[in-house]
């Protein structure tokens, strides 16, 4: 109806991923130091940040891609979009 492939669930998943990020976030409030930096933390280690990255990425084409079951038209859409 609105155009939208829903692979695997996924708008429910990312709906209750972030409606429990917002409450852990209130639950624990403000950062240490979080005015000392005026709001931003310095970054603390970005090899590992920039391989988390780079595993998160993969992943993501991995799985839409292949939550299609085929190589096909569907997978392209989905790893392309």
């Amino acid at each position: 109806q609105f155009g939208v492939i829903d692979f695997a669930g996924g708008i429910v998943i990312h709906t209750s991923a972030g409606a429990g990020a917002l409450v852990a976030a209130i639950y624990l409030g403000r950062r240490r130091d979080f005015f000392d930096y005026m709001g931003e933390c310095p970054p603390s280690n970005l090899p590992l940040a920039a391989t988390g990255a780079a595993l998160l990425w993969m992943g993501w084409f991995g799985f839409n891609g292949g939550s299609a079951l085929a190589a096909g038209n569907l997978a392209l859409s989905a790893v392309v979009s």
